[in-house]
């Protein structure tokens, strides 16, 4: 798990960006059900309220949609 928090944290640091916004999808896609629901999740929901309103825009039509379904609602 730590080379994929790592790869996270990487892409986390980046300039917000479509392109981002798919690499970061196609990252949590790789990560176990577990670990995304009390690992990533988290994080990512964290970071994204410094990201621009399009995020609304790219979400709606990518997969993380998907991963937070399956992940559930954080508490």
């Amino acid at each position: 798990m730590d080379d994929r928090l790592g790869t996270l944290t990487d892409l986390l640091q980046q300039t917000p960006s479509e392109a981002l916004w798919d690499a970061l999808c196609e990252e949590l896609a790789l990560w176990d059900s577990k670990a995304l629901a009390q690992v990533a999740l988290p994080r990512v929901q964290a970071e994204l309220e410094r990201w621009p309103d399009e995020v609304e825009r790219w979400a709606d039509a990518g997969p993380l949609v998907t991963v937070q379904r399956v992940a559930g609602p954080q508490r």
